[in-house]
């Protein structure tokens, strides 16, 4: 397996107050993928652990509002 397949991210979660890290390791993930993944970072400046942070927040708090979820703490 490759480096490129091995993708590792830092994704914050807000936790009481305090934000706490951990590792999300995501793999075998298609090359070209990736390769959208880290140009759609770029467009708006970003790195790619930023971006894929925003955009999992942003697909979680969706599926809040519609009550798909519970509402994080």
């Amino acid at each position: 397996m490759t480096e490129l397949g091995r993708l590792s991210i830092l994704v914050s979660m807000k936790l009481n107050q305090k934000t706490e890290l951990t590792v999300l390791n995501l793999r075998d993930m298609p090359r070209d993928v990736i390769a959208k993944i880290k140009a759609a970072a770029a467009l708006e400046h970003a790195s790619l652990k930023e971006y894929v942070a925003k955009i999992l927040d942003q697909h979680v708090t969706e599926l809040e509002k519609k009550g798909i979820l519970p509402k994080g703490k």
